[in-house]
């Protein structure tokens, strides 16, 4: 189950990661000479909060379904992560 606690966390952190990029971008944006450095950085928040909700996404969906070949398959995941039987 640590596994998982990990794997959630880490979605989680890109989503707070990719809200204080949006927030230095914001902040850059002001300034005229850092304007590509926040176009960089507003591509990155998005980019990190992709993946975030992507590892989110694929938590949730494991642990929703109901039928027996998806409740195999999220044993399966449930293993490979945690490594707990």
């Amino acid at each position: 189950m640590n596994g998982l606690l990990f794997e959630s966390m880490n979605g989680y952190s890109l989503f707070f990661f990719s809200s204080l990029l949006v927030q230095s971008a914001l902040t850059l944006l002001y300034s005229a000479p850092f304007f590509f450095l926040s176009l960089t950085l507003v591509f990155l928040a998005i980019l990190s909060a992709a993946v975030g909700s992507i590892i989110i996404a694929s938590l949730i969906d494991v642990f929703s379904c109901s039928t027996k070949i998806s409740s195999l398959y999220s044993f399966i995941i449930f293993t490979t992560l945690t490594g707990e039987v």
